[in-house]
């Protein structure tokens, strides 16, 4: 009985400190066959590429309207002039698996100096320390990787934005 009272009061703790809906753009796509639908919220990070433009600007977004993305720059950005997007996921086990290569990467070489000058007979540097930090650095690099959406706008990829503000909806 004690954890179902626990229960009850967590979902009513989660009930009262829901986050507010706000406006999302969306980017559907398909995928292998497979539909995905990917959402940029107020105040996340991304990258973007305009038409005409060859290089990836990264900016936060302030507020999204129909056809426009205000940047916080206040700079304004028609969906129609979006070419390529990169988002950025953010995803708490990619980065901790990132951190730990990465820390892997450094810290061998440094572990194998360190166990040189304790025990002067041992080998130092050698083509396996070489190998094993540079199987960490890649190991975080394809981490690093795996944690960007790359999307190219074309065609068959939708851009809308959804104002997820339900209650309000007809009052606009």
């Amino acid at each position: 009985m004690p954890l179902r009272n626990a229960a009850i009061l967590i979902f009513l703790i989660l009930l009262v400190f829901q986050i507010p809906a706000q406006k999302s753009l969306r980017v559907s796509y398909s995928r292998f066959g497979r539909p995905v639908t990917r959402d940029i919220f107020i105040n996340d990070r991304f990258d973007y590429k305009l038409k005409g433009s060859h290089k990836f600007r990264s900016s936060t977004v302030a507020n999204l309207n129909d056809t426009v993305i205000v940047m916080a720059n206040d700079s304004l950005i028609p969906l129609s002039r979006l070419k390529a997007i990169r988002i950025h996921k953010n995803k708490y086990h990619l980065k901790l698996f990132q951190n730990i290569f990465l820390f892997g990467a450094v810290g061998y070489p440094a572990l194998v100096g360190v166990n040189y000058l304790i025990v002067p007979d041992s080998e130092g540097w050698t083509e396996k320390t070489a190998i094993v930090s540079g199987s960490f650095l890649l190991a975080a690099a394809i981490m690093h990787e795996l944690n960007i959406t790359r999307l190219r706008i074309n065609k068959r990829k939708h851009l809308v934005v959804l104002d997820r503000n339900y209650e309000n909806l007809g009052n606009q």
